[in-house]
């Protein structure tokens, strides 16, 4: 198991993904004679599209994202591994709580989102765009494209078997993140699409994140637990993921010192969905 760290905005959603320690797989399921490699691969241009929503249901009132936009990709080689940058290219997203409502579309960001990682999908950096606060909020966490960075295994696997990562994620600042979460991703079978055979990978996730903010003059806590569920079809001729769909369920409790709040149950559910063009 390795241990990866690196910064990241502020978020109420941890879905964060990397790979490592192959597994038997079962004896009822027919592998390869070798090892199958899984790696990132430089391509000049990709075009996706997604969509995302998160519902957070609280006694006062619950709170609604809903986001949906296209992003244009390449990846190039660099001495680290590979560099992974995606522009949006259109974004449309809407808040809403009791607090009020706001809107956000490509307007909001400028620049690019990139990552430099490893060929498997280990973050070694990554630098966000200037953003709006609307759309940083929209996106929580002005990163709607995280999903583009998939676990992957770190040396060849068979069909069947499972890698486990733990992946720890600390931003101070005005809001402060501490996020822990254990990704156990399985290589269960492959599909065929459009004539492309593509690899099938499935992955359960347990999160535990505390995020603590300020606003309005008020000091806001929050401690969330919970599970995400992830299908990723990859593509090995390409080196790219072709679809993610994730599902999160997330429970806890929030606080508001100022207000005498405390411990109010707080439950989250949250999906999205990354699709190659």
């Amino acid at each position: 198991m390795r241990r990866t760290s690196y910064r990241r905005p502020p978020l109420l959603l941890a879905a964060l993904v990397a790979g490592a320690c192959a597994s038997a797989p079962p004896a009822d399921v027919p592998v390869p004679e070798t090892g199958v490699a899984f790696a990132y691969r430089p391509v000049t241009a990709a075009t996706y599209v997604f969509t995302d929503s998160a519902v957070f249901e609280m006694q006062f009132g619950n709170v609604s994202f809903a986001a949906a936009g296209t992003a244009s990709i390449d990846l190039a080689t660099v001495p680290e591994g590979i560099r992974l940058n995606a522009r949006l290219v259109d974004f449309r997203g809407a808040f809403n709580g009791p607090t009020g409502a706001s809107t956000a579309d490509e307007s909001g960001v400028k620049g690019p989102f990139q990552w430099t990682m490893s060929t498997s999908g280990q973050i070694i950096d990554k630098k966000l765009p200037e953003m709006t606060d609307d759309f940083e909020q929209i996106s929580r966490s002005g990163d709607p494209l995280r999903s583009l960075v998939i676990p992957l295994p770190r040396t060849p696997i068979l069909r069947g078997a499972s890698w486990t990562d733990t992946i720890v994620v600390r931003e101070s600042g005005e809001t402060s993140v501490d996020n822990r979460a254990v990704v156990t991703s399985t290589w269960t079978g492959d599909s065929l699409v459009a004539g492309r055979t593509l690899r099938v990978i499935r992955s359960t996730m347990d999160n535990d994140l505390n995020i603590t903010a300020s606003t309005g003059g008020m000091t806001v806590s929050q401690k969330l637990k919970g599970s995400t569920r992830a299908t990723t079809l990859w593509d090995p001729d390409r080196g790219l993921p072709v679809e993610r769909v994730s599902t999160s369920d997330l429970s806890g409790t929030l606080d508001v010192a100022e207000a005498g709040m405390s411990g109010i149950p707080v439950k989250a559910r949250l999906t999205s969905r990354l699709r190659m063009q």
